[in-house]
């Protein structure tokens, strides 16, 4: 089946979207809840685009590790996310999803699964994927970000497989929210079981310790090739809770509760505070307090519990501490109603003064409190006075008045605004601008414009306050101090002086100097020619390491992160080593250099043993009484050949020479053992050699001699000496046969063997 239509019968909106949503707005805030961990492990990729990839693996199963697909992408990042309301639309499922508490509140979460072994190995089960498994887990808490994690396993990965896949998918909004798995909702769908016959149902264990996939059963077989791909797809349900806090008063006797009422000294003031769950999910220990205001004193034994199923009276104290009231669990709509009666206090300055009382709530799931508020004006019956209007700002940098900041490194200035008189305050302006080098970035009342923050607060009850955060930032590295002053004016306080400022406050940021340099580089030897170099540096106050480039002094160098590498010298000598650090240094690079960065190491060649000997001495015959000697020696790694001393054991003068042929004649005969000794300079220093090697034996002789007529005196083995002598033959006369024939050719005999008999003898002798 081709990848095309293959791909679009798993399940429609198949595609992935490998984008952020540009939604991410500041509503939305990637906590360190969400890293964006990814896809696990690292690992060899087939790439589509590359035909000699698209055969995949031919060793065994491997899944999810094609990129470029026509239509998935990148099989690595194999887990997404989309709300139910969304999940048909274009780009619907993302890594990423937002708002999952819009919309449905249901949220799909899908797996690809693909084994990308080749399909000609599944014959043969090399490449069919055993004991294949599918599980995802959902976490438990309640954020306003969460992370799920999809895991493919199998029991018999190709060779440098892990037999593992992972990937996360991530859900961020707004506001706190906890997922939650709905039964039966885990089906799997592939070209056996597409979208059309409804897939096929997997067990809930996929979210515990996971189920087994397939292809036409879900036995775990599962077999490579895009043609037996699959989706795994689980839903959630998102729970969102949410706590609201409701605070109303009433003079007693009046009927209604409202946000506000007026009372004299002496009147009794009815408080009411309603808590409600109007989450979708249960909250456990909601707490509820509330503020008692000055002026005023709490009825004793007035404090009551109401809700639809009783009405108690409380302690007195337990509302008004700091931890307040816990009411324990309140499920999705469930509330209930908190009463107190306090008595107005004449124990102000003035005629009149209004009080504002706060009431707060939170629980387990929504830690941050929530609040509100009613006023009661309390008025001193016959009673002229003057009145002091009074307003106050002040002002912190991130909660202190003076903070150390990096250079674009943000922060927020609180500006607190206060009645501190005894009169409402109308229009009352806030202003603070930016000094030099520091950029308002925001504000979450006003406005910001030409770095200049303008507010204008409409109404500022008697001890009311109100509080603007600035979010700004240094753009520039700035010796000492930088000081932030904002003003605030309200009419009343200063009516002769209206464009005077009535209050101001500072606050103060400093950037420190950056320090950076490269400390130190030591190099350790670990091989004949390999070292490891290790090297320490300094990066703090905006600066922070770029990379290292390493000069091993050879002509190689390397640039890395790394502060550590090893390095092999390819040759013996002194090599200088040295380090230059790159640092990001408020957004300039930075480069530097130091003596304690730099090093030197010598690699020195192997010490040799000098070889020297003497190996051979061979003597050769020239003559009866001379013979040619020949030496052989071995001298190398610092041995050399100084001179030969040449004995030839007959008494005569030693023959010193750096000849390894010689001659020599002796005078008598006799058997002589001639000897030669070697001296050699061995790095510097001469060293004698003797060895039965250079030593041999000779004998000499003298062969006997022969006298033939008319010829000089021969050695007996000449041919001469053996060459038998012709008889002569009478002139006249003839001799009576009596066997003188038989007689010469006997004497013949007899003298021929005589003389092959004294040849032999002499022979013999010589040798």
């Amino acid at each position: 089946m081709k990848l095309r239509n293959l791909f679009n019968k798993l399940r429609p909106s198949t595609k992935k979207s490998k984008i952020l949503s540009a939604v991410l707005t500041a509503t939305v805030l990637l906590t360190g809840a969400v890293a964006f961990a990814g896809w696990t492990p690292n690992r060899t990729v087939f790439d589509w685009n590359n035909p000699a990839d698209r055969t995949g693996s031919a060793n065994g199963p491997v899944f999810n590790s094609f990129v470029n697909t026509p239509y998935y992408g990148d099989e690595r990042a194999f887990f997404d996310a989309a709300r139910t309301d969304q999940a048909d639309g274009a780009n619907a499922f993302k890594d990423v999803l937002t708002y999952p508490t819009q919309g449905s509140k249901e949220v799909i979460l899908r797996t690809y699964v693909h084994n990308n072994a080749n399909q000609a190995t599944n014959a043969s089960g090399l490449g069919v994927a055993k004991n294949t498994r599918v599980r995802i887990t959902i976490p438990t808490g309640t954020e306003t970000a969460l992370r799920t994690r999809s895991y493919i396993n199998w029991d018999n990965p190709a060779p440098g497989s892990t037999g593992e896949v992972t990937d996360t998918a991530e859900l961020v909004d707004g506001s706190p929210f906890s997922m939650q798995y709905i039964p039966g909702s885990a089906k799997i769908y592939n070209a056996a079981h597409n979208a059309a016959s409804g897939g096929v149902a997997l067990s809930d264990n996929i979210v515990g310790s996971g189920v087994q996939v397939g292809y036409d059963q879900m036995n775990g077989n599962f077999p490579g090739c895009f043609d037996y791909q699959a989706m795994v797809e689980i839903r959630v349900r998102i729970m969102s809770p949410t706590i609201s806090v409701t605070k109303q008063v009433r003079k007693a006797g009046a009927t209604t509760y409202g946000k506000s009422t007026t009372v004299k000294p002496g009147d009794k003031i009815q408080w009411g505070i309603t808590v409600q769950n109007k989450g979708t999910q249960d909250l456990h220990d909601v707490k509820v307090s509330d503020q008692l205001p000055n002026h005023v004193s709490v009825v004793p034994g007035s404090v009551r519990y109401i809700d639809t199923a009783q009405d108690v009276v409380q302690d007195d104290k337990q509302l008004f501490t700091t931890g307040g009231f816990n009411a324990g669990l309140r499920i999705p709509n469930a509330g209930f109603n908190m009463r107190f009666d306090t008595i107005a206090k004449d124990d102000f300055v003035g005629c009149s003064i209004t009080i504002r009382n706060l009431a707060f709530a939170k629980s387990n799931e929504t830690p941050n409190e929530v609040q509100d508020y009613s006023d009661v004006t309390i008025t001193k019956e016959n009673c002229n006075t003057v009145t002091h209007p009074g307003v106050s700002i002040d002002k912190k940098v991130d909660g202190v008045e003076k903070k150390t900041v990096n250079v674009n490194q943000e922060f927020t200035y609180q500006l607190v605004v206060r009645n501190t008189g005894d009169v409402a305050l109308t229009n009352v302006v806030v202003s603070d601008n930016a000094p030099a080098n520091v950029q308002f970035i925001s504000t979450d009342k006003g406005s910001v414009s030409g770095n200049k923050l303008t507010y204008t607060i409409p109404a500022l009850a008697v001890g009311a306050a109100q509080t603007i955060n600035i979010k700004a930032k240094v753009v520039a590295e700035v010796a000492g101090d930088i000081i932030n002053t904002a003003c605030v004016n309200a009419p009343e306080v200063n009516p002769n002086n209206p464009n005077d400022n009535d209050d101001c406050d500072d606050a103060t940021v400093n950037v420190p100097t950056p320090i950076y340099s490269c400390d130190l580089l030591s190099g350790t030897k670990i091989g004949d020619h390999k070292y490891k170099f290790d090297v320490r540096y300094t990066a703090k106050d905006g600066a922070t390491l770029k990379n290292f480039k390493y000069v091993y002094g050879d002509g190689s160098s390397v640039n890395t992160t790394a502060t550590s590498t090893e390095h092999t010298y390819s040759n013996d000598g002194t090599f200088n080593i040295a380090v230059a650090a790159t640092f990001a240094v408020n957004g300039t690079d930075k480069t530097v250099t130091s003596e304690n960065c730099a090093t030197s190491v010598t690699i020195s060649p192997k010490p040799v043993t000098p070889v020297y000997s003497c190996d051979m001495f061979t003597a050769e015959k020239l003559g009866v009484k001379s013979y040619r000697y020949t030496v052989k020696f071995t001298a190398h790694d610092g041995a050399t050949l100084k001179y030969i001393s040449y004995d030839f054991g007959d008494g005569s003068d030693k023959l010193m020479t750096d000849k390894t042929v010689v001659e020599h004649t002796y005078e008598k005969e006799g058997t002589y053992v001639p000897r030669a000794v070697i001296y050699f300079m061995v790095n510097g220093e001469e060293k004698k050699v003797e060895s039965d090697k250079c030593s041999a034996a000779v004998t000499i002789s003298t062969p006997k001699f022969c006298t033939v007529p008319g010829k000089e005196t021969l050695p007996v083995d000449s041919p001469e000496c053996m060459t038998p002598v012709t008889p002569i033959t009478p002139t006249s006369g003839t001799l009576t046969d009596t066997g003188a024939g038989n007689i010469f050719g006997l004497f013949s005999v007899v003298t021929l063997a005589g003389a092959f008999m004294h040849r032999a003898f002499a022979d013999r002798k010589s040798a």
